[in-house]
């Protein structure tokens, strides 16, 4: 009789272990569905600079940040990253916007919220105003500021030649101190 009640309890015990994992592998799931995992915020970190305390994630909803994650975690593009980073570029574009866009209701000019770098500030302003639509996060076609300033092959001739002639927005024109405001920028953000 002993040894029936002695394996009763170590069932219960079992039961209740396999219970409680069960709930906290359903409460796991439930908040990363809920926000951001941490390979979601080093996968923005390194393709698109941006960390955890940037701006446009700071300001994402629930359910904005559920759909980020959806994005990056796609099963259906796992073998097309450039598909993948094109969307979630798409999407990040969308969130700056709208950050811009409540920014400027509220304060008027600068268009969108100004930097932490004053010295970048005249070079972001540039860059809000005619190169972010595809530089900002980048695009298939076009790289992104952070990739440019990473790559750290950026000059102010080699940045004024592509704006005149290697770019398809070209030409863009910009005077000489307005290329050295936009290089400062760009390269603010390595």
């Amino acid at each position: 009789m002993r040894r029936k009640k002695f394996l009763w309890a170590e069932r219960r015990g079992t039961v209740a272990t396999l219970i409680l994992a069960a709930i906290m592998t359903i409460l796991a799931a439930a908040a990363l569905a809920a926000g951001l995992a941490p390979p979601d915020q080093r996968y923005l970190l390194d393709k698109f600079g941006l960390a955890s305390d940037s701006e446009v994630l700071k300001d994402l909803t629930a359910d904005e940040q559920t759909k980020l994650h959806n994005l990056i975690n796609d099963p259906l593009l796992k073998e097309y990253p450039f598909t993948r980073d094109d969307n979630v570029a798409d999407f990040l574009f969308a969130a700056h916007m709208r950050e811009c866009s409540v920014w400027a209701s509220t304060h008027g000019e600068p268009a969108c919220p100004p930097t932490a770098d004053a010295q970048a500030e005249p070079g972001k302003e540039i860059a809000d105003r005619q190169c972010n639509a595809c530089h900002l996060f980048g695009t298939m076609d076009a790289p992104s500021f952070v990739a440019l300033a990473r790559a750290g092959k950026l000059s102010e001739q080699g940045l004024a030649d592509a704006l005149a002639h290697g770019h398809r927005m070209s030409p863009i024109r910009l005077e000489a101190r307005q290329i050295a405001a936009l290089l400062t920028y760009i390269r603010s953000l390595k």
